[in-house]
């Protein structure tokens, strides 16, 4: 049964667990031991929604979410 964000947060996610984030969905990890590896997957296939830099990313990430995004 997929879960929402709100039925996650605060989780433990461990090794061989798949969490599926869809797009827009504010989220962030608050404590990481070790590592973790991720896949990206961009149903796209026109490519036409834009991709952020790094900079970009960082520079979004640093500021409070406006509402409706």
């Amino acid at each position: 049964m997929p879960l929402s964000a709100m039925a996650i947060a605060g989780y433990e996610i461990k090794a061989g667990d798949v969490v599926v984030i869809p797009a827009g969905t504010g989220h962030w990890f608050t404590k990481i031991d070790d590592h973790i590896d991720y896949i990206m997957v961009r149903i796209d296939p026109d490519k036409v929604t834009p991709l952020k830099s790094e900079a970009q990313s960082k520079d979004y990430l640093s500021k409070p979410a406006r509402k409706g995004e």
